[in-house]
């Protein structure tokens, strides 16, 4: 089960071609990123957060009311954390450090009661102005969507972590050399064969035009090597133990004025698995996000983005999806925000391992919506108050279900 989270704090965005999305190393304290405007070196934070989820399975309308033995669909998650953040310079050397004890309390499933450890750490080293990196690690601990699993019987909390090193150097001109290696480990705490557990290690290099007015394009080539550390088989057929990744990607970023800017990704990717030739998949991925600010107080974001996947099921070895979303919010004070969130995703899957049986692709298509509020009395504390709707229709049987949710938080730095 993914908890849905907003929040207006900014979070570390690791982009990973061989996972689904992005991997957000949002250095959680509980639903919300820890952040404060402050200028204080070491921060410690606490959050407390209440969501109400009227469909918490995700089960489909279709099936009685009995479904769970007269218990209720519903429930409601006490979420607790305490965190610190870090933030320190030393000459060219910059230390950060994000990191939290998070515990979810179910109140009418409480066999799903866990507490996770999230942090990022990054080191932004520079040996002089021109020559400088990255050195991160970073780990997020959640509970797998029941959206993708629906299994109602048992806990099942997966880790993400990445380990990345990366580089840059600047040739001047206006031209940058970069490169990077890394490791992202996906752990499961039980066997899920649509997302099995896996460490993938990458290598990346690339070249970057940058201009004075903050535009830029660049160009990058990434190989990754994986193995899964979970076995699995479907339909008594084994499934692949390896994966080879290649990817080639062109990023542009344009400030059209200083109230519009445009980002860019155009990407193809291709997988391979030695001796399942039946479970490739390559194509095209990338998206479109505009960000235009006409006002102070108004801001507007909108994303079209398209992904792949691996998912493997009897109907399914990949899936890919197309994303789009719509983003109005408004500072209506120095201390108040409102956010509405529109979203609508697409996703098609394909690679049948039992053809015989499904002899059509399964289609999905979730929208969604939200409504947010944030208010901060005092620069230390933060209030917060979310409302939010979906719903997912689809061409199989028992895969679609809606739900509705309400979710309350409140978080004191100091």
């Amino acid at each position: 089960m993914t908890i849905e989270r907003r929040s207006f704090h900014p979070c570390i965005v690791l982009h990973h071609p061989l996972v689904k999305g992005s991997v957000l190393a949002c250095m959680l304290t509980g639903a919300g990123g820890v952040s404060a405007d402050t200028d204080k070196t070491l921060q410690l934070v606490a959050r407390y957060e209440q969501l109400h989820d009227s469909n918490l399975f995700r089960l489909s309308s279709t099936l009685p009311a009995s479904t769970l033995g007269g218990r209720p669909w519903s429930d409601t998650i006490r979420i607790g954390s305490a965190g610190l953040l870090l933030d320190k310079s030393y000459s060219l050397q910059r230390i950060e450090l994000n990191a939290s004890l998070v515990n979810y309390k179910y109140q009418n499933y409480d066999y799903l009661n866990f507490t996770a450890l999230n942090y990022a750490a990054a080191w932004h080293w520079s040996i002089t102005p021109r020559l400088r990196g990255t050195l991160q690690a970073t780990q997020r601990q959640n509970s797998n969507s029941f959206s993708d699993t629906q299994d109602v019987t048992q806990r099942n909390v997966r880790t993400d972590s990445v380990l990345r090193a990366q580089g840059e150097y600047d040739m001047g001109a206006a031209v940058k050399l970069f490169g990077s290696v890394d490791q992202f480990r996906l752990r499961n705490e039980e066997l899920l064969a649509q997302d099995r557990g896996f460490k993938v290690q990458s290598v990346a290099g690339g070249v970057r035009y940058v201009l004075p007015s903050g535009s830029q394009l660049s160009y990058r080539l990434r190989k990754g090597h994986g193995e899964y550390s979970e076995e699995a088989t479907v339909t008594t057929t084994p499934l692949p133990t390896t994966f080879n990744n290649t990817e080639h990607e062109l990023t542009a970023r344009w400030v059209a004025t200083g109230k519009t800017t445009l980002y860019a990704r155009v990407a193809h990717v291709s997988r391979q698995y030695p001796g399942f030739a039946g479970s490739d998949f390559s194509g095209p991925v990338g998206g479109l996000r505009l960000s235009w600010q006409p006002t102070a107080k108004l801001r507007l974001d909108a994303t079209a983005d398209r992904d792949w996947r691996s998912y493997q099921t009897q109907y399914s070895s990949y899936a890919s999806g197309n994303r789009f979303t719509l983003t109005p919010s408004w500072q209506a004070t120095a201390h108040t925000s409102l956010r509405m969130h529109l979203e609508q995703y697409d996703e098609d899957y394909g690679g049948a391992i039992d053809r015989a049986n499904f002899p059509f692709d399964r289609a999905d298509t979730t929208r969604s919506a939200s409504l947010g509020l944030d208010w901060r009395p005092r620069d230390s504390i933060t209030l917060g108050f979310w409302l939010k709707t979906e719903k997912r229709v689809s061409n199989y049987s028992g895969f679609d279900f809606k739900n509705n949710s309400a979710n309350f938080s409140a978080q004191i730095s100091y």
